[in-house]
């Protein structure tokens, strides 16, 4: 088993910053559509070599989110000095530890973005009550297998071109 690099020496790795700046070359390519994912818990193991690389990244144009929001252990302090557009709240909130969702910390977490000016996304929506709780409390950007399924890149092209928006109005089937 090898050891794991920190994650600014991956993310200001010269190959990592070249292979984004070749993607980001491609006319069909736009930068501020291009979103990178960053764990929390990665981030918060390394927070200043983090930050440095996050800027490098962000200098390219692209944009970057906190993914598994909430499960790290990152200060609101260190959050708000972050160059981040996007808060990924895990799961664990979403799902609760119960089966239901945590609303105090989902109105929490929301009212926190908001505050920063950050997008968030709710990952794990399983149930329609899910997806009508987090409309209720202002979060309209979701994924989980209620939306859509993991799928070939064919299906996700073709949902793309599409327009890529579905109407949720009972679960995904498999």
């Amino acid at each position: 088993m090898g050891v794991r690099e920190p994650l600014a020496h991956q993310l200001a790795s010269p190959h990592s910053l070249a292979a984004i700046e070749r993607i980001l070359t491609d006319p069909a390519v736009e930068a501020d559509n291009v979103v990178l994912e960053i764990t929390e818990t990665a981030l918060a193991a390394d927070v200043d070599g983090g930050v440095s690389s996050l800027n490098a990244l962000k200098r390219l144009g692209v944009r970057l989110a906190i993914d598994d929001f909430g499960t790290g252990f990152s200060s609101l302090s260190t959050l708000a000095s972050l160059p981040v557009d996007v808060l990924k709240i895990d799961r664990a909130f979403v799902s609760g530890a119960s089966g239901s969702p945590s609303v105090p910390m989902l109105e929490g977490i929301l009212g926190l973005a908001g505050k920063l000016s950050l997008a968030v996304i709710a990952e794990g929506i399983e149930e329609p009550a899910q997806l009508d709780l987090l409309r209720t409390l202002g979060c309209f950007t979701g994924q989980g297998y209620l939306l859509a399924r993991p799928a070939p890149a064919a299906t996700i092209e073709a949902l793309l071109a599409s327009g890529g928006l579905l109407e949720v109005t009972q679960p995904a089937t498999a």
